[in-house]
């Protein structure tokens, strides 16, 4: 990204495992190779109770997936007001709705999409209050209440 004091803060199990896959070291050879790499922190795996300090202290919260399940950090970012950037994949749009903004992971279009959202902090408050709402469409009772409904029908 253009800004020179933005902080890339990498969570993941693979970053405390650090394991001999082509694609951790492929990351981690670029983070060396950077010329911000001071600005790069591979914090490794954070337990869950932790995770909504980062969300709350974060300028925005990236989901570079090529394929995804739900999408939980998504919601577990937007319920905390933190806008989110996210790849079009798996449901990625149905999750994060119109609150996110979204690119395609086969593109190059990932660092003209971050630089668009931390440069306009009127953006990102609109989007951190849109995910704030999209977050509220998801719970628990929703989905236990879809599930009823399923067992239900049959």
């Amino acid at each position: 990204v253009k800004s020179s004091d933005v902080h890339l803060v990498l969570v993941g199990k693979v970053f405390s495992d650090k394991p001999g896959i082509p694609e951790y070291l492929s990351i981690m050879d670029a983070i060396h190779k950077s010329p911000k790499s001071a600005l790069i922190h591979p914090l490794g795996y954070i337990p869950g109770h932790y995770l909504g300090s980062l969300y709350s202290l974060a300028t925005l919260y990236c989901q570079p997936s090529w394929d995804e399940g739900f999408g939980f950090p998504l919601l577990e970012a937007m319920a905390l007001g933190c806008p989110v950037v996210s790849s079009d994949r798996g449901s990625m749009r149905e999750v994060g709705g119109s609150a996110a903004v979204y690119f395609d992971p086969g593109s190059t279009e990932l660092p003209r999409t971050l630089d668009e959202v931390l440069s306009d902090p009127d953006k990102r408050k609109e989007m951190a209050s849109a995910g704030i709402a999209q977050a509220k469409r998801f719970s628990w009772d929703k989905v236990a209440d879809s599930t009823m409904g399923v067992y239900r029908s049959l």
